[in-house]
């Protein structure tokens, strides 16, 4: 430490000493990661713009539509018996493994959409490796019914939705659909881009069964559905609501 003068004045000022040579705690750096580890997981996410991701999610469900109905002349989530039971199992544990973790959270947006993409590799292995020789009553619709959950738990319903014709008569129902400007009504906006990305992608889906056959379009949708798990996982937190003040 030193100590030096004031040129301004007779007063002798000292010198803050600095301890930055001295190594910092290991064991409370570590308890500081783990926290901010914990709080990045279990924070939730900011759910603005997120209905970009889902209709990201749409194209990539439309094409395993047009994957699904080009090879077997049948609709992923057309009602058959075994459709019908994977429809409701697959609904009723996104819905309460959301609710157990916190539907927004961090942790439960990325862990539920990487068990889907989960789903998707191993059919697409399946498929490449002609292990089974998939029927359409044994492709079960695991991206329709967590993709539809998670566009309830983010607050937009408007996309996606199983039932393409539902989707159509909520757009010509809606007493603003000629309101301008555009930004204007955003559940409209919604719901046109998931229409046209819908259609978009079980057309791509087809052109893909005849180029890269059943498995390379599985194998594309498997990776797209992991880079959309990838990006809620690096998705903004949630701003922190500002406080009021009292007086």
């Amino acid at each position: 430490m030193t100590s030096f003068e004031n040129p301004s004045s007779s007063t002798v000022v000292q010198e803050v000493p600095s301890y930055s040579h001295i190594p910092s705690c290991k064991g409370s750096e570590k308890r500081s990661f783990r926290a901010r580890l914990k709080q990045f997981w279990l924070g939730e996410i900011d759910v603005r713009w997120t209905d970009l991701i889902l209709l990201a999610g749409t194209f990539v469900s439309g094409l395993i539509d047009g994957l699904a109905f080009n090879a077997w002349g049948n609709y992923v989530n057309m009602y058959t018996a075994i459709a019908i039971v994977s429809f409701l199992i697959g609904n009723f544990f996104f819905i309460h493994y959301g609710r157990l973790l916190g539907p927004r959270r961090r942790i439960a947006v990325v862990s539920s959409f990487a068990v889907q993409t989960l789903f998707l590799l191993v059919t697409a292995l399946l498929i490449k490796e002609r292990i089974i020789n998939p029927q359409p009553d044994r492709f079960e619709p695991i991206s329709w019914i967590q993709l539809l959950v998670a566009s309830r738990v983010l607050a937009i319903p408007e996309t996606p939705t199983v039932v393409l014709t539902a989707l159509v008569a909520d757009l010509l129902m809606d007493p603003l659909l000629y309101q301008r400007p555009w930004s204007s009504n955003s559940k409209r906006n919604r719901r046109v881009g998931a229409i046209l990305t819908h259609f978009a992608s079980t057309t791509a889906g087809g052109g893909m069964v005849k180029h890269t056959g059943l498995a390379g379009g599985c194998g594309f949708v498997w990776r797209s559905r992991g880079g959309i798990t990838l990006t809620f996982a690096g998705w903004n937190e949630k701003p922190p609501v500002p406080s009021k003040n009292v007086v």
